[in-house]
């Protein structure tokens, strides 16, 4: 399951749920997790 950054609690009742990196000002998002936020984002994810 997908879900952005507002379902922070779903991770807890579902064990496969994945949510995009957040980056913050000290710790930009490396170009993987870019890559991953782009892929869990996409409306073609089928979800």
């Amino acid at each position: 399951m997908h879900a952005d950054t507002g379902y922070q609690g779903l991770q807890k009742l579902h064990a496969n749920t994945h949510k995009p990196a957040q980056a913050t000002k000290k710790h930009p998002l490396t170009d993987e997790q870019k890559r991953v936020n782009r892929q869990i984002n996409s409306p073609a994810r089928g979800g």
